[in-house]
């Protein structure tokens, strides 16, 4: 898994020194469909889609008609004893 880093850019505009903080985040993260999603949480895709629909999968959004997950984040949830349940 790729950490996020920070660093300063810094340049001139003019004869001011301008200076800012930019943080790098990891820019591919593994994306799956409902079925790999499903694996990971135990449940049938159909069940994954309509959590997805009510909004308690963290990392889930649409493309197009299909939904698409955000497979790192979903680990973390599960690893941190995320609950579907609520």
């Amino acid at each position: 898994m790729r950490q996020a880093t920070t660093r300063l850019l810094s340049h001139r505009i003019g004869s001011y020194q301008v200076s800012r903080k930019t943080s790098k985040t990891p820019k591919n993260p593994e994306i799956g469909r409902r079925d790999e999603a499903s694996a990971l949480l135990g449940l049938t895709p159909f069940s994954v889609v309509r959590l997805a629909q009510q909004g308690k999968i963290p990392g889930a959004f649409k493309v197009g008609t299909n939904y698409r997950f955000d497979l790192d984040r979903l680990r973390r949830f599960i690893a941190n004893g995320g609950d579907l349940a609520q």
